[in-house]
C-alpha cells in the first residue's frame, strides 16, 4: 500500500470511529432521557402511567369500571393512565422498581413492595361505613369446653391459611404471646373454617369479626387485634407533584356517584382517606411477633427474596 493510500485509509477509519461515537452518544442520551422520564416524569402516548391492581382487587370489577377510572384520572390530571391486573405476586412487586406507577395490592404485598422498592402510600381504602380497619377474633362453639385462651392448649385450631391477616398472622401472635401451643389446621377459607368449627372438626377458629353475630351456637373467645385496610401507593421515583395530583384525582373520584360505584366493585371499597406508612407499623410488629418474615407471609414472597438475591451485585 502506498503512503497516500495508507493516509486515506487512516482518515476513513478515523471518520468511521467519529460517526460511531456520535451515534452511540445520541443513543445513550436518548436512553438517559427515557430513563429519567420513566423514573419520575409524566406519561407519553406510547407509555401511559400504570395503575396496578391485584387479581383479587380487580376480580369484582368489569372492564368498563377500569376504563371509567382511567378516563377520570386522565381528565383530572392530563395524564394517560392504564389500569392493569397483576399476573402474579412476584411480577407485581417487581414492577414497582420501574414499570408500574400506582398500586393497589394486598396489605402484606404492599409491605413487601415497600421493603423492596420504597413505594409511598398516600391513600387508604375505607369499607362499610367509612371504616379504615377491621378486627379479628377467635370463635369457639358456645357449648364447647373452651372458656379461655389457655384452654386452647393442644386443641385443634382452624386457621385460614399462612397468608391470612385475621385468619392466621394476628391470632398466631396472640397465641405466641400467651405461650399456648395448638394443633394447627389450615382450612383454606374463612367459610370453610367456620363450617369445620360448627361440625366439630376443630375446637376454635381464627376469622374476622362479625361472623358470630346472630348465631347462638357460636361464642367470641377473644379479639385478636385491629387490622388497617390496605393503601393505594406510588412508585418511589414518581414525581412528587404528579403523585399529589393523582392522589387528589383519586379522592375526587371516590366522591362521585360513578366513582363510588366503581370502587364498590374493587374489594368493596366505600371511600379513600390519607394515610402514611406509620399506620402499618403494628402489622409489621405482629408479623415479627408471630415468628414470621414479610417474605413468608406473602404468597410467592420467598420467590421475591430469591430473585432479589440473584440480581444483587456480586461483592468483590
Amino acid at each position: 500500500m502506498t503512503q497516500p493510500d495508507a493516509e486515506n485509509s487512516n482518515r476513513s477509519g478515523a471518520a468511521a470511529v467519529i460517526v460511531a461515537a456520535l451515534l452511540l452518544g445520541t443513543l445513550l442520551v436518548g436512553v438517559g432521557l427515557y430513563t429519567r422520564q420513566r423514573e419520575s416524569g409524566s406519561s407519553t402516548p406510547g407509555r401511559p402511567l400504570v395503575l396496578l391492581l391485584s387479581k383479587e382487587h380487580a376480580a369484582g370489577a368489569e372492564p368498563k369500571d377500569l376504563e371509567t377510572l382511567a378516563t377520570f384520572l386522565k381528565t383530572e390530571t392530563g395524564q394517560l393512565v392504564e389500569v392493569r391486573t397483576a399476573t402474579s405476586v412476584v411480577s407485581s412487586i417487581d414492577s414497582f422498581d420501574n414499570a408500574a406507577d400506582i398500586g393497589l395490592l394486598h396489605l402484606f404485598e404492599y409491605l413487601l413492595a415497600r421493603s423492596e422498592h420504597g413505594v409511598e402510600p398516600r391513600l387508604q381504602l375505607l369499607r362499610k361505613r367509612a371504616e379504615p380497619s377491621f378486627a379479628g377474633e377467635i370463635l369457639v362453639r358456645a357449648d364447647g369446653p373452651v372458656k379461655s385462651v389457655a384452654d386452647l392448649a393442644g386443641k385443634k385450631f382452624g386457621f385460614v391459611d399462612p397468608y391470612s391477616t385475621s385468619g392466621y398472622i394476628f391470632p398466631a401472635r396472640l397465641l405466641a404471646e400467651a405461650k399456648v401451643r395448638v394443633a394447627a389446621e389450615f382450612c383454606g377459607s374463612h367459610d370453610d373454617a367456620l363450617r369445620r368449627l360448627k361440625e366439630g372438626g376443630v375446637e376454635a377458629i381464627a376469622t374476622y369479626s362479625g361472623r358470630a353475630v346472630g348465631d347462638a351456637t357460636l361464642r367470641v373467645l377473644t379479639g385478636t387485634g385491629t387490622i388497617p385496610n390496605e393503601p393505594v401507593f406510588f412508585r418511589r421515583t414518581l414525581d412528587a407533584a404528579l403523585q399529589t395530583s393523582l392522589t387528589a384525582a383519586l379522592v375526587k373520584f371516590s366522591t362521585t356517584p360513578e366513582g363510588q360505584q366503581v370502587l364498590s366493585h374493587i374489594a368493596g371499597t366505600t371511600g379513600l382517606q390519607p394515610v402514611t406508612d406509620s399506620a402499618y407499623d403494628d402489622v409489621r410488629a405482629t408479623i415479627k411477633g408471630a415468628g414470621k418474615s414479610l417474605y413468608e407471609v406473602v404468597p410467592e414472597g420467598m420467590d421475591v427474596e430469591s430473585r432479589r438475591r440473584a440480581l444483587a451485585p456480586v461483592p468483590w
